[in-house]
């Protein structure tokens, strides 16, 4: 019984996500749910024209860390990420308001948002660090991609990887992936303060 009073809190909480940003937004839910699924398909969607950037502000080798979060699971969503050179100076920080999403979903485009950076900045090896064991080992094929909210954007994610010379995954504690969840966080209290609307 306490499973499911928990799903009924989580749906409440949805629910009134939705109505409270689709009354901002001047529309009904439904065409919010409907623009929010739109924008979900464009994101999933693999990067277009990759232009290299010869004249790069980052090295050939760099570090990406990243992370997603939902308040709510599914819920207001967001990907974090960030870049450093070899000696851990910080190069880049980004952070993306998801809409809807759950907290895989938004892990997953933490890392697709670096590795298009990456890409078209022209970097040649890049070593990825995520608290996400369950994207680390699906990235290296150790877990099959099975929810199908995620096939495309990780199809997405391995169609951007022949752009570089070289790419690992390494899984870390959440301890040591606190710059990519601050960027995470500072994105979902920016929308709940409405200032990204």
């Amino acid at each position: 019984m306490a499973t499911k009073s928990k799903h009924i809190d989580i749906d409440y909480k949805l629910m009134q996500h939705i109505e409270s940003a689709a009354k901002a937004a001047h529309v009904s839910p439904r065409e919010y749910i409907n623009n929010v699924l739109q924008k979900q398909v464009a994101l999933d969607a693999p990067a277009k024209n990759i232009v290299q950037n010869t004249n790069s502000s980052l090295p050939a080798e760099v570090k990406l860390f990243g992370d997603g979060g939902s308040r709510g699971n599914p819920g207001p969503a967001a990907g974090g990420f960030v870049v450093l050179d070899m000696q851990n100076k910080v190069l880049h920080e980004s952070g993306k308001y998801l809409g809807i999403a759950t907290n895989n979903y938004a892990e997953y485009h933490s890392l697709k948002g670096g590795l298009e950076l990456c890409a078209n900045e022209g970097v040649a090896v890049v070593h990825v660090y995520m608290d996400s064991l369950l994207v680390i080992n699906q990235m290296k094929g150790s877990f099959k991609v099975k929810h199908e909210t995620l096939i495309p954007i990780h199809a997405a994610i391995k169609a951007l990887l022949p752009n570089f010379e070289h790419v690992d995954f390494t899984h870390v504690p959440r301890e040591l992936n606190k710059l990519a969840d601050a960027e995470v966080n500072k994105t979902l209290d920016a929308v709940a303060e409405n200032r990204l609307f």
